[in-house]
C-alpha cells in the first residue's frame, strides 16, 4: 500500500511539472524550429520602465531639536545659540516631570521621559519631557514654563 501511494504521488508530481516552451508553440512556427529564436537579444529587449520617484518625506525633527527650538523661542534667542549639553532618560516620579509648580497637584504615577540640558554660553537650561515628547517643560528659576502641550 505504501509503495502504491509513493508511485501515485510521483506520477502526480511528474504530471504537474513544467512543459517546455517549444511544446506550446505551433509545429510550423519558426520559433518551434529554433529555440534560440525565442530569446530576445539585448537590442530587442524592451527598455525598463522609468518609474517616477517620490519626494522623500522631510526629516522628522528630533526630540532635542524640538526642545531647542521651543526653548529658543521662549528665551527670544536664536536656536543656533543653544548647545545640547546632555540628554538622558528619566523616570519622573509624578506628572510634574521633576519641575513642580507650588500649589499644583499632579498625577501620582511614574512617567517615563527625558531630561535635556542646553547651554547658551552663560547659563544652563533644563527641559523636561515625557517619552512621547510633550509637554516640553522648561524648569526656570521662576518655576516651570510649558513650552508645548502637543507635538
Amino acid at each position: 500500500m505504501r509503495t502504491f501511494v509513493i508511485v501515485l504521488l510521483a506520477l502526480a508530481l511528474a504530471a504537474c511539472g513544467a512543459t517546455p516552451a517549444s511544446n506550446l508553440l505551433p509545429a510550423g512556427s519558426p520559433a518551434a524550429a529554433s529555440p534560440a529564436a525565442a530569446i530576445p537579444t539585448p537590442a530587442e529587449s524592451p527598455s525598463p520602465a522609468v518609474l517616477p520617484t517620490a519626494t522623500p518625506p522631510a526629516a522628522t525633527p528630533t526630540r532635542a531639536q524640538l526642545a531647542r527650538n521651543a526653548l529658543a523661542a521662549h528665551l527670544k534667542i536664536p536656536a543656533e545659540s543653544l548647545r545640547l549639553e546632555s540628554e538622558r532618560e528619566e523616570q519622573w516620579r509624578d506628572g510634574a516631570l521633576g519641575c513642580p509648580a507650588p500649589g499644583q497637584s499632579y498625577t501620582q504615577a511614574i512617567v517615563p521621559g527625558y531630561l535635556l540640558v542646553f547651554s547658551d554660553g552663560m547659563a544652563a537650561h533644563s527641559v523636561h519631557t515625557t517619552a512621547a515628547g510633550f509637554p516640553l517643560v522648561y524648569c526656570s528659576e521662576l518655576g516651570p514654563v510649558i513650552l508645548n502641550r502637543e507635538p
